[in-house]
């Protein structure tokens, strides 16, 4: 995508760097390094976006919100004991820092076991009704076997 509105494309990567335990100095013989998440691109003039959640389903989105860069979608999940349960949001370059501009919360596992399929590229979407806005799909647990899927719109400023 084009992710800083220069016209030409631009390459994005999300990488894990997992928990490491490495050799420290003579006071402290063990240093712990936590594991991240970080997005980087090819260009150094775009801001990683990094992150201590887990990251996946990086997804081009295009220019959802007119600003003239392409966003991304990235579901953003949690701890390990509760890795089912995550956040889609779209992002948004801001210069020195990317900037969620819409976001979803879901389960895919728990969505896929009422039958519900989830096409997670498109939870979030220009609005091709109306000039900026965004539409963002909302799954709703309804007993617990069942759920309902509504669509919020939303103005972009």
């Amino acid at each position: 995508g084009d992710f800083d509105g220069d016209g030409t494309s631009d390459q994005a990567t999300l990488y894990h760097i997992p928990e490491q335990t490495i050799p420290g100095d003579s006071l402290n013989l063990e240093q712990h390094i936590d594991e991240s998440y970080y997005i980087a691109f090819d260009k150094e003039s775009i801001a990683r976006k990094t992150s201590s959640h887990k990251l996946s389903n990086l997804t081009l989105l295009g220019d959802i919100n007119n600003d003239g860069k392409d966003e991304l979608g990235v579901l953003t999940q949690g701890s390990q004991s509760d890795n089912a349960w995550g956040n889609y949001s779209a992002l948004s370059n801001r210069g020195t820092e990317w900037q969620s501009i819409a976001s979803t919360t879901l389960n895919v596992s728990l969505l896929e076991s009422f039958g519900t399929t989830v096409d997670i590229p498109t939870l979030i979407t220009s609005d091709s009704t109306r000039r900026g806005y965004i539409a963002v799909k909302h799954f709703t647990i309804l007993d617990g076997e069942s759920c309902e899927m509504t669509t919020e719109t939303l103005r972009i400023i």
